[in-house]
């Protein structure tokens, strides 16, 4: 999914004529906290609401510059572009531009979650999900993929990532089959550490254990 795609082009937008007095208002009426600033069609840059808050109200937005957040993302990048940018930054939104520099609109927060949901596949309840940690020398995609497929079952969607503090390597895999005991198994044979699964066992002794404890009551 390309920026683009995810751009909100109707955000409130400021130029270097406007005053602080209209951030402020702006700001009173819509509850935003950072606002693009473009000259013409030119983006300038992000201006922080907590900047300006003590300053005189007549201030013009020109006279800003200095504390402006230089951010920008081209439109035909990958959406997980502006993730990263946004990760180092302070500011929730982050200005879209096309190869000419135009400001074309902003990438908020939110219209990040629902591309990273979809991305995810958050909303699709079919099929469990093991997690695995391992060393980065330990990581096979291929042989993860044989040893599941062994068990009739395939991986519909795999992500991982590094936990600095473990320093150990995560792999989060979704699988074909809600019954995952046997995938489980076949990779614990193979020596994978299982984090954590998800799958229609949990659910089933999680009854098991409901019911038990309901007789063990009624039996007092």
């Amino acid at each position: 999914m390309l920026c683009k795609e995810i751009t909100t082009s109707n955000f409130p937008l400021l130029h270097p004529e406007d005053k602080v007095s209209d951030v402020l208002q702006q700001s009173h009426h819509t509850g935003i906290l950072y606002f693009p600033v473009a000259n013409d069609e030119e983006l300038i840059g992000v201006l922080p609401l907590n900047e300006i808050t003590e300053m005189p109200v007549n201030t013009s937005i020109a006279e800003l510059q200095h504390i402006f957040i230089k951010i920008s993302v081209p439109e035909n990048e990958h959406f997980i572009s502006a993730l990263k940018i946004l990760e180092l930054t302070d500011s929730n939104i982050l200005p879209v531009i096309d190869n000419e520099h135009k400001y074309l609109g902003v990438i908020t927060q939110t219209s990040l979650l629902d591309a990273l949901a979809i991305l995810l596949d958050v909303e699709n309840n079919n099929g469990g999900l093991i997690v695995l940690e391992m060393s980065k020398i330990e990581y096979s995609f291929s042989e993860i993929s044989r040893i599941v497929e062994s068990t009739d079952a395939n991986i519909l969607q795999l992500n991982s990532y590094f936990d600095v503090k473990t320093e150990l390597f995560i792999v989060t895999i979704r699988v074909s089959r809600n019954n995952v005991s046997e995938i489980v198994n076949a990779l614990q044979r193979h020596d994978y550490h299982i984090a954590y699964f998800v799958g229609e066992e949990l659910y089933e002794n999680e009854i098991k254990r409901n019911y038990d404890a309901l007789m063990n009551y009624l039996n007092i």
